[in-house]
């Protein structure tokens, strides 16, 4: 059985929507929102942005990170005796969580739906061949038809992301008793994956995502900061640590590798595709208003290696690509 390695980048939310899919849009409506965050902190989250007045991308994060990380730190050794942070630092990492879930959230809770002239034949074509899923994105656009249409069903459907009733482990990601199920792998996390008082960390039902978001919770399995600081984060979560490994495993034993949608700006990601990739066909599927087939060749040779032969299809809205079995 021949199987595909799918990796969805957030081109295909940019394909329906492209204002409401846009990242930026997205940081400055949750920004903008009154009573989220107080004044005090906003003003500690400026503070480590390279221009202190306008946020936009995850590329102005880096200073953020760090902040956060020695907040983290500091707390771990003070004592009754010593104070090294106020109040604020104290809560600055868990109140920078709770804004970056709040984004996620946005973004996966939307009523806009996948073409069915592109999601039909996607399902079918997982159906017959038990390819493998890798999302970069928060929405829940692949997800939500995929789990309509009973992809996911334990260990009798045609994908497993790990998390079983008891929460998500590794061991639940294992093919036994002659399963061949794919792969769906969040690779940069969801708003939806919670740690539930210290247990196994738990996928919250779609029944109770509203009223779990409106609490204010958040998820520590998130990927939503500058690249450097990426790959240390996905090492610190048990789920997505798991996910990374198991693209390796899927890539493997895949004949193809598809880039649908995918910006090319995950360093981390490019990395461990032109280290693994040997005989697999590589296939981008992207927009063509980003340039034409030359200089988009040189950009993904640039990004993932000179020797790799790469075959681009553009399209004005990359939802018209529905020919999976070639």
């Amino acid at each position: 059985m021949k199987r595909d390695t799918i990796i969805f980048g957030n081109g295909l939310g940019m394909s329906i929507d492209s204002n409401f899919f846009n990242l930026s849009n997205v940081i400055k409506s949750v920004w903008d929102e009154e009573g989220f965050l107080s004044d005090e902190h906003k003003k500690l989250i400026l503070a480590c942005m390279p221009d202190e007045n306008i946020w936009k991308a995850e590329s102005q994060m880096i200073d953020i990170q760090l902040a956060i990380n020695s907040c983290d730190q500091l707390k771990k050794i003070q004592s009754r005796e010593v104070h090294f942070l106020s109040n604020y630092g104290m809560e600055f990492p868990a109140y920078f969580n709770r804004f970056i879930s709040k984004v996620a959230y946005r973004l996966s809770d939307s009523k806009y739906k996948l073409n069915k002239d592109f999601i039909l034949p996607l399902i079918e074509h997982l159906r017959t061949t038990k390819s493998h899923i890798a999302t970069l994105n928060y929405d829940s656009l692949l997800y939500y038809p995929f789990y309509e249409s009973k992809l996911f069903d334990n260990y009798k459907g045609v994908l497993v992301d790990g998390f079983w009733f008891s929460g998500f482990h590794e061991s639940n990601m294992e093919r036994r008793f002659g399963n061949d199920f794919g792969y769906y792998l969040h690779l940069h996390g969801s708003p939806f994956f919670s740690d539930f008082k210290g247990g196994l960390p738990k996928k919250i039902p779609f029944d109770k995502r509203t009223l779990h978001s409106s609490l204010g919770d958040e998820s520590n399995h998130l990927v939503l900061t500058h690249v450097n600081h990426k790959t240390q984060i996905i090492k610190k979560s048990s789920v997505l640590s798991v996910y990374w490994s198991k693209l390796i495993s899927a890539i493997k034993e895949s004949d193809r590798i598809i880039l649908f949608g995918y910006s090319g700006e995950d360093s981390h990601l490019n990395k461990l595709i032109g280290a693994i990739h040997e005989q697999q066909k590589l296939i981008v599927v992207e927009w063509n208003g980003l340039g034409n087939k030359f200089s988009r060749q040189a950009y993904w040779k640039e990004k993932l290696g000179e020797e790799k032969n790469i075959d681009i299809k553009m399209f004005d809205n990359i939802q018209k690509f529905q020919d999976w079995s070639s």
